[in-house]
């Protein structure tokens, strides 16, 4: 069994112990994951202890629960990475990390234990750490590589498992949304015109992407015109 850890997290004691519990239970397992605490540099605890799930959830408004994950639910909606955990055997089988689209190699990595058949099991328990700081990989300084690189797993996913495509309305609401964190990260940096062009993709993907422009509001959105 491999257990992943970035060098910035950590894992809780009780860890170990559940996932080895849950691939005795399930032989099927492929892919252990679970929720994580978020803490900052010095190890302070942020969000007043609320976990990345229950944040994830409440802004794209899916509800995660323990047990098993669908292909088509993780293409919706990804786990956070620290304690991802597989049998060696799965991980020799569905091949390491695909490093060129680093650091969505990981939410790669799920779709593919998801799509090759094995079982995805989520804890819905903050079994880890997760430390947010400004030189991470996928921290805002690298937002637009990381959307463009989100991308890129979402449309490798559905060139593997075509039969995702069966339910067309979740894989539109999905390209949307990520069109449209592609485009706030590309306004943010400063991209206008590039960040309003992805923009209007989103919406013509899955109309329901200008509740979101609504959300936003217009003095938000002017403020990001003018930090451009």
């Amino acid at each position: 069994m491999i257990a992943f850890i970035d060098s910035d997290d950590a894992l809780l004691p009780n860890h170990i112990e559940t996932a080895v519990n849950i691939f005795r239970e399930y032989p099927n397992t492929g892919l252990f994951c679970n929720d994580s605490t978020i803490i900052g540099p010095d190890g302070e605890i942020l969000f007043d202890g609320r976990t990345w799930h229950e944040l994830q959830s409440e802004q794209r408004k899916l509800p995660v629960q323990t047990g098993f994950r669908s292909l088509s639910n993780i293409f919706e909606f990804s786990h956070i990475f620290p304690g991802f955990t597989l049998p060696k055997a799965v991980f020799e089988k569905i091949g390491a990390f695909e490093q060129s689209i680093f650091p969505m190699d990981d939410y790669d990595l799920s779709l593919r234990v998801a799509g090759a058949g094995y079982g995805v099991y989520y804890c819905n328990e903050p079994l880890a750490l997760r430390r947010e700081h400004t030189g991470q990989c996928s921290g805002v300084a690298n937002s637009i590589d990381t959307c463009r690189k989100q991308m890129r797993a979402l449309h490798a996913a559905l060139q593997r498992n075509p039969e995702l495509l069966k339910d067309s309305s979740i894989i539109k609401r999905r390209l949307a949304s990520a069109k449209m964190e592609l485009a706030l990260s590309r306004m943010r940096s400063g991209e206008t015109a590039g960040g309003f062009g992805t923009l209007l993709q989103a919406v013509v993907t899955d109309p329901a992407q200008l509740f979101r422009v609504a959300h936003l509001g217009r003095r938000r959105l002017r403020r990001l015109v003018a930090s451009a």
